[in-house]
């Protein structure tokens, strides 16, 4: 489990690190800036649901739902606060958030995909 979500960091924060190079070589300072900021929300997010779970797995049935479900209702509004500080105060270039923060959103899919063992089939030799 500690391997997976290392590896589920990892691969976010590489992610982000390619989208803010290609940012870089290809609009600017400024556009990489705000990549970087829009990946970092993600990972913020990542920290926060591994905290929570990590909370919740003592606790059983509906109280791991609610659980649960408040650490979706977190992340959102950290999300939501994330892009309101990126693009209002700090005057952040919104595109190149919104990418990063979907790159790397894909990446954590296909990381958990992956990091969920493979069920065989019972035909399969």
């Amino acid at each position: 489990m500690q391997r997976n979500i290392r590896n589920l960091l990892i691969a976010q924060i590489i992610i982000m690190l390619l989208v803010s190079l290609a940012f870089l070589v290809s609009r600017g300072l400024e556009f990489m800036l705000a990549a970087m900021f829009g990946g970092s929300i993600l990972i913020v997010n990542t920290v926060l649901m591994i905290i929570r779970f990590r909370k919740a797995q003592t606790a059983e049935g509906q109280d791991f739902a609610v659980a649960m479900y408040a650490g979706a209702a977190q992340r959102f509004f950290v999300t939501i606060a994330g892009f309101a500080i990126g693009v209002g105060w700090l005057q952040l270039q919104p595109v190149p958030q919104l990418v990063a923060f979907a790159l790397g959103y894909i990446g954590f899919i296909v990381a958990a995909r992956n990091s969920v063992p493979r069920r065989q089939n019972a035909g399969s030799a």
